[in-house]
Formats: C-alpha cells, structure tokens, sequence
C-alpha cells in the first residue's frame, strides 16, 4: 500500500470517526440536559426515596444506557456501514435494551426506585426508540411510517401538556402489562432492525405489527389520562388523579 492510499484512508475514517462524534456529542449534550431537568424537579421530594442527594446505582447504569444510545446516535452522520461494522449500530442498541432491564433489576434490589429514576428511564426508553426508528429508516430496514413509533411518546407528553395547561384533570395511568412486553419487545425488534440479521421483507411485516401494536396502547393509555375510559359506565367511580410522569 503507497503513502497516498495511506493519506486516503485516514482522510476517509478520519472524516467519519468527527461525524460520528459530532452526532454522539449532540445526543449526550441533551441526555445530560434532561437528566439535570428531571434532577432539579424531583430532587426536593425527599419522601419518595431515601437516594435524596446522589444517583443510586440503577440511575447511573440508566446514565450508561444513555451514553450506549448517543452511540448508536452518531451513525445517522453517516452511510451505512458494511462488513462486520455492519453489526456496530444495532449491538449498540441491544446492549441498551439489555442495560434497560439491568437497570430496573438494580432498583428492586436495592430498593432504590424514585420518581426521578422512573422519570428518566421513561425518557431514556422514548429517545432510544426515536433514535433506533430513525437509524432503522435511515438505513432503509424500516419504512418511513415507522417513525410514528419514534414519535408517539412526543406527541402522548405534548398533548398531556396541553390538558394539564387548560385547567382539566389527568388521571391515572393504570399499570400494564401490555405496555411492558409491547415496549420492550419492539426494543429487540428495532435492535435486530439495525443488523443485518433480518432481510428487508420480513422487516416490514414486522414493522406494520409493532407500529399497530404500539400505537393502539398509546390510544388506549391517552383514553385513560384524558378521563375518557373514566366516562365508561363500567369505571366510573375509579378518578384518581394522575402524579404525572410525563414530561
């Protein structure tokens, strides 16, 4: 290999190795500004946990969870990769998903779960899915009408935003097991997304079932905080007004 095929490559990765870290940088630089934001609101309410002046354990491997993501975040600068950097992106991704459940073990163990921790895995969870849908989109594996997916928690917190401003009231948002197994198994579904595991075909087909899948229980879980569902001849007599998470 000559001096110039030298000078060509480290131009070629070099080029990258910025793209990718601008794109890393950015993502990173709004994490740390959410968590403070999250830190600031829920820091005084010193009865929710007993974790009233530091991060307890689980929220820093959240913190790890959301460097992982600007990771995967910094290759919407670039092409998409080939050869064995094909697998970077999307086993950023699923070690994300894999920390997600970490982080969540970690809490019940050493009882440490807090209105903060809870707030910023929720947040965490929804830039995860809107970064993982638009890489996925990007790179072609995932149609552009998946990135509905990616929004929907935007759209879910900014209509609460709009309730709560007009002076009506925001109930309770019920806990569900639905929520749990669709959420996290569209997690996995948008890491294998990411690699070439899957072919494009089988790829859509699946896309079209999570996005019904997921944006049925946005509607269903928009019913429920709207006080909609509380309407229902069958619940009446169940308002219990919401402590919101959104945020």
């Amino acid at each position: 290999m000559t001096f110039g095929h030298l000078i060509f490559f480290e131009n070629i990765y070099g080029t990258a190795l910025l793209r990718w870290l601008l794109g890393t940088t950015l993502v990173c630089l709004c994490e740390t500004w959410m968590t403070m934001r999250l830190w600031e609101k829920y820091v005084q309410q010193s009865q929710l946990t007993f974790h009233t002046n530091h991060f307890s354990i689980a929220d820093c491997v959240t913190l790890g969870r959301g460097f992982l993501v600007a990771g995967v975040a910094g290759f919407l600068f670039l092409p998409e990769p080939a050869g064995w950097h094909a697998w970077l992106p999307g086993s950023l991704y699923i070690l994300s998903v894999f920390a997600d459940y970490v982080d969540g073990y970690l809490a019940r163990l050493h009882n440490s779960a807090s209105e903060f921790g809870a707030a910023l895995d929720l947040n965490f969870d929804a830039l995860t899915t809107l970064i993982g849908s638009l890489l996925g989109i990007h790179y072609g594996h995932l149609p552009p009408w998946y990135f509905a997916v990616g929004l929907a928690f935007y759209v879910f917190s900014l209509a609460t935003w709009f309730i709560k401003k007009s002076g009506k009231e925001i109930f309770e948002l019920p806990p569900s097991h639905y929520r749990r197994i669709v959420g996290g198994s569209n997690a996995i579904f948008i890491g294998f997304a990411l690699t070439p595991v899957l072919p494009v075909n089988w790829l859509i087909i699946l896309a079209g079932i999570f996005n019904l899948l997921i944006l049925a229980g946005f509607f269903r879980d928009w019913f429920c905080v709207s006080g909609f569902m509380q309407e229902l001849p069958f619940n009446k007599g169940t308002h219990n007004k919401l402590h919101s998470k959104i945020n």
